[in-house]
């Protein structure tokens, strides 16, 4: 059986959503769980034969989805907008990048005004010679009149003549831009600004409409909302790759990868609803994720665009929910191998195991923070299902916020001062809390749909 977080409700084994409230299940559910087979409602994954008539492996292209958006638009004309972070010039009138999902800043239509510069002085027509000469006689005026201190009388300090005048600083790659003159402190200056920004970037989560659920991305600040993925069934569990240009997450018939926008999906492996929560390697060559295709989940890494399955566990208990430290290369992961489902960590070949959480709940959902020092997490240990936050040894346990709903899949900011993760108040909604001072900094809601599973990208 598999319980419900939000409203406690024993479901089927293999169900995607909530019997009872329609929200979405955590694939492993208490410890006593048993992995059922697959339903019937799971569709059989959609894959392209092999010339020998096999299945398609890992990495290869699949049939498209038919309710995914059309591919992607022919190469924008002149004018479009550059992304700042990939280089990709994008068609005028695109919000994000189609390369990165990054956000795009409007293109400045106004026309460029330009001089016409011919002959060697920089003046075209007859106006470059008499300018000249008018130049030149001024010159000479003046040169009499300071020779006759009829101008700056006889104590006066000369000005200096163009050769005494300094060159401009160069502007090449290799000035150093002079110091600016120093300002006396008046009372009337006001300091610098010291409040820090709020939270910024993207953040990716699984939106659900009539019981199908798909991926979307919003702008830290709720402002946006974007779709991203759209197809039939259940698409969750969202991850960024750690350069932005590609994603991957748990589709009906598996892990799936394709392009920052959506673009180019492949099928990445092929054990349908049992295949789950993948997360990119430090390098985005591997991706590690958790799978029940032998009966209880394990944790297995598979290269990218390859078919080399790897476990790095095999026991008859669950291990899951991974999350890889791009800093420590630590993949911390759920384990129920210790009585109970805990925080574990292990190195990417499987070896090096720690055991960060004991007895005092059941844990789930580990993240690492973008500086590898801290680990949140949600915990039943107060009761339900709250995040918590804990160093990279499993000291100093605290938790995030005080709100009574339940929390769970929290994620960092990329540069580690917030955390988002999906409260299950109703609406349900992405509560984003600062880390320093436990204090709310937002909420995104998508019109009174059931949200979750949130991942905010990655620095």
């Amino acid at each position: 059986m598999i319980t419900c977080k939000v409203c406690g409700f024993e479901n089927e084994a293999g169900a995607s959503f909530c019997g009872s409230c329609g929200s979405f299940l955590e694939w492993t559910g208490e410890k006593d769980a048993e992995p059922g087979p697959q339903t019937t409602a799971d569709p059989k994954p959609i894959q392209n034969p092999t010339p020998d008539g096999g299945a398609a492996g890992p990495g290869t292209n699949t049939q498209p989805i038919p309710t995914l958006d059309p591919p992607p638009p022919p190469p924008p004309p002149p004018g479009g907008i550059v992304c700042p972070k990939c280089g990709t010039v994008n068609p005028p009138d695109r919000v994000f990048c189609l390369n990165c999902a990054t956000e795009l800043s409007p293109v400045d239509t106004r026309p460029i005004v330009t001089t016409q510069a011919t002959g060697s002085g920089g003046l075209s027509g007859k106006a470059g010679p008499a300018i000249l000469i008018a130049a030149v006689a001024l010159v000479a005026i003046l040169a009499i009149l300071f020779a006759g201190g009829i101008l700056g009388g006889a104590s006066a300090t000369p000005s200096p003549s163009v050769a005494q005048v300094s060159p401009p600083p160069s502007t090449g790659p290799t000035a150093v831009a002079s110091a600016p003159a120093s300002v006396a402190p008046s009372e009337s200056a006001s300091p610098s600004p010291t409040v820090p920004p709020g939270p910024t970037g993207f953040i990716a989560f699984t939106k659900v409409v009539s019981g199908n659920a798909d991926i979307v991305v919003a702008s830290a600040d709720g402002s946006t909302i974007t779709p991203l993925i759209s197809a039939p069934g259940s698409d969750v569990q969202f991850a960024w790759s750690r350069d932005n240009t590609q994603i991957a997450w748990a589709a009906k018939d598996g892990i799936r990868v394709a392009k920052a926008d959506g673009s180019d999906q492949v099928q990445f492996t092929k054990g349908g609803s049992k295949d789950r929560k993948p997360e990119w390697s430090p390098d985005d060559k591997l991706i590690v994720f958790g799978s029940s295709r032998d009966g209880d989940f394990d944790l297995y890494t598979q290269h990218v665009g390859k078919t080399d399955l790897v476990a790095l566990t095999k026991n008859s208990v669950d291990d899951y929910d991974p999350s890889w430290s791009a800093v420590t290369n630590k993949i911390a992961f759920v384990s129920a191998r210790a009585d109970g489902r805990d925080i574990w960590t292990m190195d990417p070949d499987g070896g090096g195991l720690q055991q960060l959480t004991g007895k005092e709940g059941q844990e789930d959902d580990p993240a690492w923070s973008p500086d590898g020092t801290r680990i949140a997490f949600a915990s039943d240990r107060d009761g339900t299902f709250f995040i918590y936050v804990m160093n990279a040894d499993g000291s100093n346990i605290v938790r995030l916020s005080t709100g009574t709903a339940v929390e769970h899949d929290p994620t960092w900011s990329p540069d580690g001062r917030f955390i988002a993760f999906t409260r299950a108040s109703t609406p349900q909604a992405i509560a984003i809390v600062d880390v320093a001072t436990h204090e709310e900094a937002g909420a995104i809601t998508a019109d009174g749909a059931n949200v979750g599973f949130a991942a905010w990208q990655v620095p």
